[in-house]
């Protein structure tokens, strides 16, 4: 189920091709699995491979991108991600060449996306352009093994 509403199929429809990308990529990987740090898979699309260990929600930073949506799938463990629309939280200087800027504050809504579909039905998450994030926050220390794609406007 995706509940969703006309804006942000609007959204949807602009970046419909490289979603198309990213379910091809997930699918011949998942056939063929290979370690990778950083691939792009076109002149809008780059996935990163990415393992670590979830801490405290303190550990962790909020950030914010201007012109690259993200595309987060969990493929091993699970993790908490913090959210907010960036103008409830104070942001601090933009960083062009990485795309991102941090913020500071607070907030207490959070998804939940877990590779173990018993656990959580949700294992990935589009964060849209200026919405504040904070990933791989875990009450227990685990490992999150995930592909972040960045999918450019």
């Amino acid at each position: 189920m995706l509940l969703s509403n006309h804006q942000d199929l609007q959204k949807l429809s602009q970046i419909l091709q490289q979603l198309t990308l990213v379910n091809d990529f997930i699918a011949n990987w998942k056939k063929t699995p290979f370690d990778f740090k950083e691939k792009q898979l076109s002149d809008k699309v780059l996935v990163r491979l990415l393992t670590y260990k979830t801490g405290d929600f303190q550990e962790r930073n909020w950030e914010a991108h201007k012109r690259e949506i993200d595309l987060h799938v969990i493929l091993e463990g699970e993790e908490q991600i913090y959210f907010a629309g960036s103008e409830s939280l104070v942001p601090g200087d933009y960083h062009q060449e990485e795309d991102y800027y941090p913020l500071t504050g607070n907030s207490q809504n959070f998804v939940l996306l877990s590779a173990d579909q018993e656990l959580s039905p949700n294992d990935s998450l589009i964060i849209w352009l200026d919405e504040a994030h904070k990933t791989g926050v875990g009450f227990n220390s685990t490992t999150v093994k995930k592909f972040v794609f960045k999918i450019l406007i």
